[in-house]
């Protein structure tokens, strides 16, 4: 796993910018990366394979490892999973499938997906990280029940928000809370009035522990999260704040104005094989 912050590339800092990757891979690896997958191919024992970047990227993301492949269509974006040999088909196939009903769904209720590929990648570090085109989730979390209907979902709408539009991390990380919004309490709303209450409940309850005194900031200047203070904060103060929001200015001005923001700060597509654009 290969990040800024071992700057493993020449970095300047300044701007976003595109690149192409290519990586030539023995022993059965095969590499991850931000972008399409614009060649993979398997010569003389070396899997080769060569991101293209759709769209300017703020960060360089290599993952690599002994995986598995397996892929699916979904109307024109290509879905994958990344997983150990061990890892049941079964599985991957219920990613797989849940992968086209996120995409769906957010895709109807903000706007069009912006990028080309999809695709969930197993790690041997029990993480859940969420980079442009892709996630990296940890070999135990995967196998969690509850996973594919919950946080698989959350990293899937971050190319939306955090990864499709960006964050000014001078001005405080808003995407953490409306990701939370419309991810983990939408699929509680799903399941009735009871268990969305209960989330709300929940999150205040949280920040009424840890972080109603001194240990309170402003969301804006909350950057990442690092213990239950700041979770509380910027999931869940920042999740109840998008709440009040839509009950003040009502469902219909709330998801307009969220689908003109994410429509004008990417990319829509301009034919069945377009999704170049920019990101702002």
């Amino acid at each position: 796993f290969l990040s800024a912050q071992t700057f493993w590339v020449p970095w300047t800092g300044d701007g976003r910018f595109h690149f192409r990757l290519r990586t030539e891979l023995t022993g059965g690896w095969h590499s991850m990366s931000q972008g399409r997958r614009a060649e993979h191919f398997t010569e003389d024992g070396v899997n080769v394979t060569v991101w293209e970047t759709e769209a300017p990227q703020e960060l360089i993301y290599l993952v690599a490892g002994p995986y598995v492949v397996r892929e699916k269509e979904h109307d024109g974006v290509q879905i994958l999973t990344y997983t150990y040999e061990n890892t049941p088909e079964d599985l991957c196939n219920t990613y797989l499938d849940a992968a086209g009903r996120y995409l769906d769904h957010y895709g109807e209720l903000i706007a069009p997906y912006p990028f080309s590929k999809w695709a969930m990648v197993e790690n041997w570090w029990q993480t859940g990280f969420g980079m442009p085109g892709f996630t990296l989730l940890g070999d135990r979390v995967i196998r969690l029940p509850f996973i594919v209907d919950t946080s698989y979902g959350h990293e899937i709408l971050h190319c939306w928000w955090g990864n499709g539009v960006y964050v000014d991390y001078e001005t405080g990380n808003w995407c953490e809370g409306l990701t939370a919004y419309q991810a983990d309490y939408a699929y509680k709303l799903a399941e009735g009035e009871e268990a969305a209450r209960d989330y709300r409940r929940n999150a205040l309850t949280g920040y009424l522990d840890f972080a109603s005194g001194a240990e309170d900031f402003p969301l804006r200047e909350f950057r990442e999260r690092s213990d239950f203070g700041t979770q509380a904060i910027g999931y869940g103060k920042s999740a109840m704040v998008f709440h009040m929001l839509r009950q003040r200015v009502g469902d219909a001005r709330f998801w307009e104005t969220l689908h003109r923001i994410a429509s004008q700060a990417y990319w829509l597509p301009t034919g069945p094989d377009s999704r170049a654009g920019r990101h702002d």
